[in-house]
């Protein structure tokens, strides 16, 4: 596996999971090794960040062309979680995320262009309340090593980006909290088909 290689099956898996059955290996991406976080700005004052603590994603990496590979992420919206109880119930109320009719949020990599330097840009749908959306995400291989306890080489990597919350329906609030809504991914990943 070469280097660029295993940046594009970084990123490409880290932002979307399970695909169509195409020849290639498989990756998983799952709580305890991966964390979704996103953070807002409230009237520039200060900022709440928060994660989600329940999600699943598979990458599906053709070696031969990483364009063929096949990735994407789906996150349990209950599992929101940021300090506040009240901001929790506030972003699982019908105004925000509301997994009572949309349980899951979903983002489905559909390209990936090389930028250089281990850093790649992520093209995907993101669906956040049934509502699907273009979305770029900036990712960056930030360390590739062995795991001395297991011998595997593993690798880690963020991938960062903006959505706006207007564009999925989340309108509420909006004098106080602002619309775009930052998203950052950290990801270690065992590069072992199957880890």
């Amino acid at each position: 596996m070469n280097r660029t290689t295993t940046i594009l099956a970084l990123v490409t898996g880290l932002a979307a999971g399970c695909g169509p059955a195409l020849a290639g290996d498989l990756y998983r991406i799952q709580p305890g090794t991966t964390t979704i976080g996103f953070s807002v700005d409230h009237l520039g004052l200060f900022s709440t960040a928060g994660t989600f603590g329940r999600f699943e994603g598979n990458l599906l990496l053709n070696l031969d062309d990483p364009s063929r590979s096949r990735v994407e992420v789906r996150v349990d919206t209950t599992s929101v979680a940021v300090p506040s109880d009240l901001a929790a119930d506030m972003l699982r109320s019908a105004d925000y995320f509301d997994p009572a009719r949309f349980p899951q949020l979903r983002f489905k990599a559909v390209s990936v262009k090389d930028l250089g330097n281990d850093r790649v840009e992520i093209t995907g749908d993101l669906t956040i309340r049934d509502i699907t959306r273009r979305e770029i995400l900036q990712a960056e291989l930030t360390g590739r090593n062995t795991d001395p306890v297991t011998k595997a080489e593993v690798a880690d990597f963020v991938a960062s980006g903006t959505v706006e919350r207007a564009d999925f329906g989340m309108t509420a609030d909006q004098d106080f909290v602002s619309n775009d809504v930052r998203l950052v991914i950290t990801a270690h990943i065992r590069l072992d088909p199957g880890g």
